[in-house]
């Protein structure tokens, strides 16, 4: 997930292939997804380099408690692509 590179490219994409708007790219990693019981999955849609984290056999309240502390682990690392408007 930490390569500067590949998300110029991921973001290329999404934005001006797909058409689709993007305000930047932020990242956990492998590591911080496994840790919340969370595992990501290179799933390849809606384009090849996509990644689904994995929240099924986590209940609702687990679920939940496991995003906010994602999205905090991405937050304090910041924006690795942009933030763009």
């Amino acid at each position: 997930f930490f390569n500067h590179r590949l998300w110029d490219d991921y973001w290329h994409h999404y934005s001006f292939i797909l058409n689709l708007r993007s305000e930047g790219v932020m990242a956990v990693t492998v590591d911080e997804c496994e840790s919340q019981r969370t595992p990501p999955t290179l799933d390849g849609h809606p384009f090849p380099e996509h990644v689904s984290i994995d929240f099924n056999g986590l209940s609702r309240r687990e679920a939940t408690n496991a995003a906010k502390s994602l999205v905090e682990l991405a937050m304090d690392r910041g924006w690795q692509h942009g933030p763009v408007s």
